[in-house]
């Protein structure tokens, strides 16, 4: 699932990437299959998907989906 859409340098076609894809830093192709390595200035990007599992996390045991 893309939680946020960039646009690729070389040729400006939109690439969905997930907040894991940006936390882990990893290396997306366009359509047109240019590289785009994501990087995660700061560590938001970690951060703010570690903070998601753990709610995810908490509401499994509270019996939720």
């Amino acid at each position: 699932m893309a939680d946020i859409d960039i646009e690729c340098p070389e040729c400006g076609s939109k690439v969905g990437v997930s907040l894991e894809d940006v936390a882990k830093q990893r290396t997306v192709r366009c359509r047109k299959g240019h590289s785009i390595k994501l990087n995660d200035k700061g560590g938001g990007a970690r951060k703010a998907q570690k903070a998601l599992d753990d709610l995810d996390k908490k509401i499994r045991r509270l019996g939720g989906k």
